[in-house]
């Protein structure tokens, strides 16, 4: 066997054993001149992997505590051929080096040793590569194919620093997952973990991985150190009796200690954070959700808490007092302060008498995930026990989120309205915890400082300076109902009986402000969409009566302007479900289509993600029906975002809500028009002044911006298709009616050319 490779020459020897016996007899050699100076010596890199071709040179770490012990024996180990190299190693590392000269000044090395200090990462980093390599032979022999093909481009490479580079991505990749499997190697069935990946989102200590096992089933497996044994054990209990309560959680599935300290296995939630999906959601669902959230913890404090539990007066007292005096010491104040503490002293006596109960403890839209449309809840790792309405504390961030899901939750939680005595001890819970904030901060840089200081002035404009218990987040008004299982807004009340006479409802569309509520229902497998004139909506800017008078008059425009782009209208019908308003039904086709609307935030995310062929198909399906809209003599008005759809299983667009569409010319009898601002003319906010093909053609142009632009911002650098679009695009919302096109014809036929 031949040991050791000349300086710049890149060689790979067949793994023999014989370096094992070699290094064992170095390690030895060592430990009797370091002595207690070395704290463990260990054969590392790849000579020390077994099965796999290596450079024939022999690694050996060595870790001190202290690298001027061993500069001082530098002059001994020297006279035993241990070499002190001039190394760069960031002052991490001390290297020598063992080798001959044959012919002379053409060194030979055999060994590197590497000094490094104890418990140092790059300690970790030589026996856990090592160590993780002899453990997965797959990542063992990728290594090794790594290595040769590096080794077959650079057999000639001064200071081998093209070959170390060429595996400097692989080695960092390794070491992770090196690290992970140090950590976790005896958790039982770990052999049978395909894929762990890191979660880094969280504020706890533990290390967090999501698992997958062989059959595809995915774990979230938490690490904690094993001095909160008892605590991680007592949570793991207490979480199998928050499961027995049916409440939509991780499960708990295993729990254990392992290297890496204790861990516990739950179940996977496959969905998205809560507090992704809220933007998205309407005002309705956001609520729906919220009373949900309300229910699953009323559910949670359903659990007592123990018999031996401290009063709870006395303890919340305690740790008021504990929490002032850490305000008064960090060094910051919050704006208003004086109000606050006002009224942590004025209210303490409502914590008299308070009852007690498992808690969750950090309750709010941060733990929560939505999973095919449903709430889970997660992260119970602060669960305590205390007064079931002091839960709510963290409800701020919920309110911040989304004051409806926050609404929704109280309501929820008390199955209607709450007792004012709530808010007025949630109010000092607030206050209480507006204090803990700053302290609690400051070690997280100035970043959370600042968010902490900005809640802090949101919970005092909710309370007008602690003046109202009630916050303003809270939407006393806001009123949904249900018709089959779908939550939707009214002002008040209204029966909708009659709609089970076209099937059971399935979706609802409540975010109209025509006056108008649509619903979509479902009769064995045929679907229809209806749309009422008549109920008390929550968003229309007329009245009843006048929402039954225009849909009325919507009826002939339909039949007038009948086109395939149009949805069909089917049939229409009066109903006499309200004694004083009554109502009119339009039944259309129904469409599984996308809308691109921006008050349908997950629809228009699926919408806007088509690609520029399909928009190109989609506007001139739009300018082709505007162009049937004049022919017809009318003209459009109201026309936005919200009336276009896109079915991607069936390529096609399809055109609705045209009850505004008026015989052209119209005039301008209201100022301000119905409409979106994105899409409309300025003779749309002009009194008298008049509206016809001309106002289309700027209303086709908005509609190109809006499509391949960036609505509003009407500038080159936000368009995504060609210049000569571009330029046909911006003649048309020229706000000079004679710079246009002047009409919808020349539109398309320039709009075409340019496509050319």
């Amino acid at each position: 066997m031949t040991l050791g490779l000349r300086r710049g020459i890149v060689e790979l020897a067949e793994h023999n054993e014989e370096w094992q016996t070699i290094a064992a007899k170095t390690i030895e050699h060592l430990s009797s001149i370091l002595g207690s100076i070395a704290k463990d010596i260990q054969h590392v890199g790849s000579t020390a992997i077994k099965n796999i071709k290596a450079k024939p040179i022999i690694d050996i770490a060595v870790a001190v505590n202290d690298f001027s012990d061993v500069e001082g024996l530098t002059p001994i180990l020297e006279n035993n051929g241990y070499m002190r190299r001039e190394w760069s190693g960031g002052g991490k590392e001390i290297l020598y080096a063992v080798g001959y000269d044959v012919p002379p000044n053409d060194r030979v090395t055999t060994h590197l040793i590497h000094v490094v200090k104890a418990n140092s990462s790059e300690w970790q980093n030589y026996v856990n590569f090592r160590d993780y390599l002899n453990s997965n032979a797959i990542a063992a022999r990728n290594y090794e194919d790594k290595k040769i093909k590096l080794a077959a481009e650079n057999p000639h490479d001064k200071g081998r620093e093209k070959y170390t580079t060429g595996k400097h991505d692989f080695i960092t990749r390794t070491l992770s997952d090196a690290f992970i499997w140090t950590q976790l190697y005896d958790i039982p069935d770990f052999d049978k973990y395909i894929k762990i990946e890191p979660i880094t989102k969280g504020w706890s200590e533990d290390k967090k991985y999501c698992v997958t096992k062989e059959n595809g089933t995915k774990y979230l497996l938490r690490v904690t150190p094993i001095s909160r044994y008892e605590t991680r054990k007592s949570l793991y209990e207490m979480l199998k009796q928050v499961v027995a309560l049916d409440i939509p959680m991780c499960v708990p599935v295993e729990f254990g200690t392992c290297s890496g300290g204790v861990y516990s296995l739950q179940s996977w939630i496959n969905g998205e954070d809560l507090e992704t999906v809220l933007p998205k959601l309407s005002e309705t669902q956001a609520y729906a959700l919220g009373l949900k959230a309300g229910e699953i913890l009323r559910k949670i404090h359903s659990i007592p808490a123990p018999e031996t539990q401290e009063d709870w007066e006395v303890r919340f007292n305690r740790k008021t007092d504990t929490k002032i005096e850490m305000y008064k010491n960090c060094g910051l104040r919050l704006d208003g302060d004086e109000h606050i503490l006002k009224y942590i002293k004025k209210n303490r006596h409502l914590l008299k008498n308070r009852p007690q109960c498992f808690q969750h403890d950090d309750y709010h839209v941060g733990n929560m995930m939505v999973e095919n449309g449903e709430l889970v809840i997660i992260d119970f790792d602060r669960c305590d026990f205390g007064d079931p309405w002091e839960e709510f504390n963290r409800i701020v961030f919920s309110a911040t989120a989304s004051p409806h899901f926050a609404t929704g939750q109280v309501r929820g939680y008390f199955g209607g309205e709450p007792p004012r005595e709530f808010f007025e001890l949630l109010t000092f819970y607030f206050c209480v915890n507006m204090l803990a904030s700053l302290p609690w901060a400051i070690p997280f840089g100035q970043a959370d400082i600042d968010n902490m200081m900005k809640l802090s002035q949101d919970v005092l404009a909710w309370h007008d300076n602690m003046s109202n218990p009630v916050p303003t987040w809270y939407l006393k008004d806001f009123y949904i109902q249900w018709t089959d299982g779908v939550p939707y807004k009214l002002n008040t009340p209204y029966d909708f009986s009659f709609l089970s006479k076209y099937g059971k409802v399935f979706k609802v569309f409540d975010d109209q402000d025509s006056g108008n509520i649509c619903f979509g229902m479902v009769d064995g497998e045929d679907k229809r969409f209806v749309k009422f004139a008549g109920a008390p909506t929550k968003r229309g800017n007329i009245t009843q009566d006048e929402a039954v008078k225009r849909m009325k008059g919507t009826i002939q425009i339909y039949k007038d302007l009948s086109h395939p782009i149009l949805t069909n209208l089917l049939f229409s019908e009066e109903i006499a479900s309200d004694a004083v308003h009554g109502g009119i039904a339009c039944v259309f086709e129904w469409l599984d289509a996308e809308c691109m609307g921006t008050q349908y935030p997950q629809s228009r995310d699926k919408f806007m993600k088509a690609s520029s062929e399909v928009k190109l198909q989609i506007f001139d399906d739009i300018i082709s029906f505007h162009l049937h809209v004049a022919k017809q003599g009318y003209v459009a008005i109201d026309f936005y975002d919200g009336c276009i759809l896109y079915d991607f299983i069936k390529s096609k667009t399809t055109i609705c809500d045209v009850e505004l569409y008026e015989k052209s010319p119209a005039k301008n009898n209201m100022g301000r028009m119905y409409g979106s601002s994105r899409f409309m003319s300025p003779e749309e906010f002009q009194l008298g002044a008049t509206i016809d093909e001309i106002t289309n053609v700027y209303t086709m142009g908005a509609t190109a911006f809006a499509l391949f632009g960036n609505g509003r911002v009407r500038s080159f650098e936000n368009w995504t298709l060609s210049r000569e679009l571009y330029d046909v695009a911006l003649k048309a919302v020229s706000d000079e009616r004679d710079s246009r096109q002047q009409s919808l014809e020349q539109f398309i036929a320039e709009w075409r050319a340019a496509k050319c």
